[in-house]
């Protein structure tokens, strides 16, 4: 029997890859036909700009907010919180189990929250309710938050790792956790990454996926259900395009033919609430093709705990697995074995993310909504209650201009574009 849902130890996120966000810019000019002929064509007086920011919502009992109030008394947070030191230049955010990662535009990874087993990478266990930079890490260009394993991929296509190691999570061929980054063994040219609950998939240039960890009910896809500490490979897996790892189950998703280039959605693992999505509850130690998915081509996926998101590149959204507390988004609370729709086409929905126990869903107009579990706020609606479940999206608030987003146990993360104006010969900015 699984334990209840507020004790589980698992995160999900959505593994995507890293964003990279530059400044746009817009020139306030002098006005006025006396103002021109004085001075000749208008100049440039100041800019309009836009910045980066990270801000979270939700449970915040271990810091994993990250504005420097964690503790227990102010566990619940309703409204979106600016996350210290990290106004401008964010490309990227991973929420974990009770923990967060950032990676900045200069390649440098900072983490917050929950840190027993190291998992922030600062060389030390203690919990941290602000950033703290990740120790030695330069060039990163894109993260991931797992139950206690935090992984980066470098811009030369190696895999760095830090954190809980007891199945072998860190892929350096021991279980010893280490509070510092450390290199995957063997691994190389890989393009994405994404953690699960104490395991992690790797995505390589050749389009083959490659994963590490606990393997208990097969989420490694090598055909058996032993842990490894070193990656192996996915078994019958090609032309892979994106990947995700849930709570004790993985997804991939590959291209088909080479004239439409048709998308194949694929998953393996375990399969207790029918969320491998196949019509069964058997367990999958190989990846099995997921049919019954209406969109022909996908941009996004993403596991949840013991639930599925398929993200198609018509606005429409598939989903499958357990659904108690409208994780799925369709309107209901029961469980599928095979995919739903949730959203149907030319919803605007251009990004999804899954925690352990809701969904969120940035649009293309910067807008964002969410559903499921609002136990601690972390719908970011403003508004919390651990008994009602949300199985219909509600608007994000507090939030404008959302490049991205990631959701963890119990707690929100966004990525949004904060205005500012720069004024002549300075290098600082006046919100505005």
């Amino acid at each position: 029997m699984k334990t209840r849902r507020w004790s589980r130890r698992i995160a999900r996120i959505t593994g995507g890859v890293a964003l990279a966000l530059g400044l746009t810019a817009g020139t306030v000019t002098a006005s006025g036909a006396a103002s021109a002929a004085a001075t000749g064509p208008a100049r440039s007086c100041c800019h309009l700009l836009t910045q980066s920011a990270a801000s979270a919502v939700g449970f915040n009992a271990s810091g994993e907010l990250g504005n420097g109030t964690g503790n227990i008394y102010l566990a619940v947070n309703t409204n979106w919180n600016a996350v210290i030191g990290l106004s401008s230049g964010v490309v990227q955010v991973s929420a974990g189990y009770s923990y967060a990662l950032a990676l900045t535009s200069d390649g440098s990874v900072w983490a917050w929250g929950s840190n027993g087993s190291g998992q922030l990478g600062d060389g030390t266990t203690t919990d941290s309710d602000v950033p703290v930079q990740v120790t030695g890490l330069t060039g990163i260009v894109q993260v991931s938050a797992g139950n206690s394993e935090s992984v980066a991929l470098r811009s030369d296509g190696t895999v760095w790792t830090w954190g809980g190691n007891t199945g072998g999570d860190l892929g350096d061929g021991t279980t010893t956790a280490s509070s510092t980054p450390v290199q995957v063994t063997g691994l190389t040219g890989v393009t994405q990454i994404s953690a699960g609950q104490s395991f992690v998939l790797a995505l390589r240039s050749n389009g083959t996926v490659w994963a590490w960890g606990a393997n208990d009910y097969g989420q490694l896809g090598d055909g058996t259900t032993f842990d490894s500490s070193v990656p192996v490979q996915v078994t019958g897996l090609s032309r892979v395009t994106a990947i995700a790892a849930g709570g004790e189950d993985s997804m991939a998703v590959a291209t088909k033919g080479y004239v439409n280039m048709l998308s194949a959605v694929y998953e393996w693992g375990a399969n207790e609430h029918g969320q491998i999505g196949d019509g069964t509850y058997r367990e999958r130690p190989v990846p099995v093709q997921i049919n019954g998915i209406g969109a022909q081509h996908v941009s996004g996926i993403a596991a949840g705990l013991n639930f599925s998101v398929v993200l198609g590149t018509d606005g429409s959204v598939w989903d499958w697995g357990v659904n108690q507390i409208g994780q799925l988004g369709d309107g209901g609370t029961a469980n599928a074995i095979v995919p739903v729709e949730a959203q149907g086409p030319g919803s605007g929905i251009t990004q999804v993310c899954a925690g352990d126990y809701h969904v969120l869903a940035v649009r293309s107009d910067g807008t964002a909504e969410a559903w499921g579990d609002n136990f601690s706020g972390e719908l970011g609606n403003g508004t919390n209650d651990p008994t009602v479940p949300n199985p219909t999206p509600v608007q994000v608030v507090g939030l404008g201009s959302i490049t991205q987003v990631s959701a963890g146990y119990l707690f929100s993360l966004a990525i949004h574009q904060v205005a500012f104006i720069q004024l002549p010969g300075s290098t600082a900015g006046i919100a505005k």
